[in-house]
């Protein structure tokens, strides 16, 4: 990889400058969505309002890709001078940044080869690459191609699919019935992919907080206001299960990013994406991670949230008897007590990304998780007011 490819960016993605126009059309037309398979439902439907907004989403997709198309040409032909771009050692027809790197994807080998940041660590990239060849073999997770810890990169099978239903999705008994035919199946086997672990939860979650303490400490980013509200709200979680009976808690296989966003939908059924923060954690972590991303990043209120997780958690458990005749029962006797370390091990992972994402402002997703997990633990208190506090606002 000693050469150097120009991309830049268009809409939300970087496009390599160097690729040939009528290439990028084709996938800016039809291979993200095959005209095909736009026009079916169009020419098939008796609803004239339908045919009319078929009529708008074609035209808005060919006079949207347009203009991209007629400003990357400008920039190909140099007829635009090009303000700001970045230079990568692999050619690809689309980039995406990402944390510690960039994402190359070549939609006509149908590979993603991620390319790691310059100060990322040999041995981090090791460690990342190390959890993910854990996982090769899982079939709800992309192939593991090959990899050069040395050049910093390694390459994936791309993960061709739409986004899943529950992806923005506002409807609970939608959600609900996904979450129960697709969703609890999935995280039934990530839980049974690996053999459990009983640990302490004390020592477990004194780690946790510790390493959130440390995090904080060397990370001066953000106000100092708002690293001491996470300081309080991660020592009153603390206290609480320093409070509980002698218990012990299990640590299962996680995805560790377990959310709509990194659901999708394929041909071979579901593929879960971003796999960089795979450990082991607590049981319901994965579980919970799924709900609680519906108040933080969407427009769906945590009372909603509420009543779907009172509707889908027992069922969750009931389900998980069928391939642990532990787990269930240790749950159902401290779902308080997972849901709280759910809370702690959520924020651990945050601050620590907070020190070196270069995209998000995590601090702020911090602090609206930290919102919705009070919010939520008050109307199971039997507390909730109509509107104790402003709810988060979503995150588009």
């Amino acid at each position: 990889m000693s050469r150097q490819y120009k991309y830049i960016q268009l809409s939300n993605y970087y496009v390599c400058l160097e690729q040939n126009t009528a290439v990028l059309a084709w996938l800016l037309y039809f291979r993200r969505k095959d005209l095909l398979s736009i026009f079916t439902p169009w020419i098939k439907s008796e609803s004239p309002s339908l045919k009319v907004n078929y009529l708008r989403y074609i035209y808005a997709l060919f006079i949207n890709n347009g203009k991209l198309l007629g400003l990357f040409l400008q920039y190909q032909f140099k007829l635009r001078a090009i303000d700001s771009y970045i230079e990568l050692p692999t050619y690809g027809h689309l980039c995406k940044h990402v944390h510690k790197g960039y994402k190359v994807f070549n939609l006509i080998s149908n590979t993603v080869i991620k390319i790691f940041d310059s100060d990322v660590h040999a041995d981090h990239i090791a460690d990342e690459l190390n959890r993910l060849q854990s996982i090769s073999h899982y079939e709800f997770s992309p192939t593991l191609v090959k990899s050069n810890v040395n050049e910093r990169w390694y390459e994936e099978k791309y993960v061709s699919g739409s986004p899943h239903s529950s992806y923005r999705s506002h409807d609970s008994s939608t959600l609900l019935q996904s979450f129960r035919r697709e969703i609890a199946p999935c995280l039934n086997k990530l839980i049974s992919f690996n053999q459990p672990k009983s640990t302490d939860p004390i020592r477990y979650v004194d780690k946790v907080v510790k390493s959130i303490e440390s995090a904080l400490a060397k990370n001066n980013k953000g106000d100092l206001k708002d690293r001491d509200r996470i300081r309080y709200f991660s020592d009153s979680i603390l206290k609480r299960l320093h409070n509980e009976n002698k218990y012990h808690i299990y640590l299962v296989f996680s995805h560790g990013d377990f959310c709509p966003a990194n659901i999708l939908t394929t041909k071979s059924g579901l593929k879960l994406l971003d796999w960089e923060s795979v450990s082991y954690r607590s049981a319901l972590f994965d579980f919970y991670s799924y709900f609680f991303y519906r108040p933080v990043f969407i427009d769906v209120p945590v009372e909603q949230m509420f009543s779907e997780l009172c509707e889908a958690l027992p069922r969750f458990i009931s389900e998980l008897s069928l391939i642990s005749s532990d787990i269930p029962d240790n749950l159902l006797a401290r779902e308080r007590t997972y849901r709280w370390i759910y809370y702690l091990e959520r924020i651990g992972m945050l601050v620590d990304r907070h020190m070196t994402d270069k995209n998000l402002n995590i601090m702020d997703i911090i602090l609206r998780y930290i919102e919705a997990f009070n919010y939520y633990d008050e109307k199971l208190g039997g507390s909730y007011q109509s509107n104790p506090r402003k709810q988060p606002e979503p995150i588009l």
